[in-house]
């Protein structure tokens, strides 16, 4: 499935209750307002569910599509990224 950056904007609190309620299990929290989020979906659908777009709307943010990936970080964030970066078509 594809991975999308979700940032928020203006009320990053809204902002989580609707990732942890939309994605359960398929989102990782960067920060208290960012997040690594997996699911079958184009970004403007992200946006919807998370209510950064359409209605109802609860803060304002960006919802970014990952290509790739580096840097440094704990190893629980790239134990996540193993689980769920899309797997090449075999």
């Amino acid at each position: 499935m594809p991975l999308f950056v979700v940032i928020a904007k203006r009320d990053p609190t809204a902002v989580r209750e609707k990732v942890k309620e939309g994605f359960k299990d398929s989102f990782y929290e960067l920060r208290s307002d960012t997040w690594i989020v997996d699911a079958p979906a184009t970004s403007n659908e992200i946006a919807d569910r998370v209510g950064i777009r359409g209605e109802p709307n609860v803060g304002t943010g960006l919802v970014v599509s990952i290509n790739g990936y580096s840097g440094r970080a704990e190893n629980d964030l790239w134990e996540w990224l193993k689980v769920h970066w899309p797997k090449a078509p075999t």
